[in-house]
């Protein structure tokens, strides 16, 4: 069994997780219509934007459990992180040298990377929260809670900044927020454990309720 501070510190570093893709998940709301205006884009472009990102994330969602079975929480979750990182770094690129098509696919891409997410952090709730003693058992609904939190919090939280990061234009958003998404991905691959939290088997351990809001 994984030791109390241990487990507390995968848990922070889940919610830190939670709140970095959804955050730049509501930015695309902020700084699409921004960069419209800068841009003289159509309304019709702009919406292409705005909706390339949910076609993937809804498609991998799908495979997700199997995917996160063999690879394990820690991997799965890694590369969300990496690839949201990532396509927000060359979104910028994508706009100078492919126009909305480019920018569009790569905001699709973005999609298809981060739709893992919700099944990756209900696999490392089963890993990680013991069902153990009745003090460890207080513990699910703790964390449960907190996990709710940071998904209700992080759309506010892109909202608010992404009107103050693009000031700079809108390119700055994206390499701001892209920036410090991926400088969170390194410290989630380096500080959380590969091995699972708890001893109990898979088929023992019960999913972590984690309403998306």
């Amino acid at each position: 069994m994984s030791t109390k501070s241990e487990r507390f510190k995968v848990y922070g570093m889940m919610c830190g997780s939670i709140i970095s893709i959804k955050t730049l998940r509501s930015a695309l709301y902020s700084i699409v219509p921004i960069m419209a205006t800068e841009m003289g884009l159509s309304e019709v472009q702009a919406g292409t934007l705005l909706t390339g990102f949910f076609p993937g994330y809804l498609i991998t969602q799908m495979p997700a459990g199997p995917i996160v079975q063999r690879y394990g929480g820690k991997l799965t979750l890694s590369v969300c992180l990496f690839g949201a990182s990532g396509c927000f770094l060359l979104a910028p690129l994508a706009m100078t040298r492919g126009g909305v098509p480019l920018i569009s696919a790569l905001l699709s891409l973005n999609g298809l990377l981060t739709g893992p997410m919700m099944p990756t952090l209900q696999q490392l709730n089963r890993d990680w929260i013991p069902d153990g003693n009745a003090d460890e058992n207080q513990e699910r609904p703790l964390v449960v809670r907190i996990q709710n939190l940071a998904h209700n919090s992080a759309p506010m939280l892109g909202a608010f900044l992404t009107p103050l990061l693009a000031r700079g234009g809108w390119k700055r958003a994206f390499y701001i927020l892209g920036g410090a998404v991926g400088a969170w991905s390194v410290l989630w691959h380096a500080l959380v454990s590969s091995s699972r939290g708890s001893n109990a088997p898979p088929a023992e351990a019960e999913a972590a309720e984690v309403t998306e809001k």
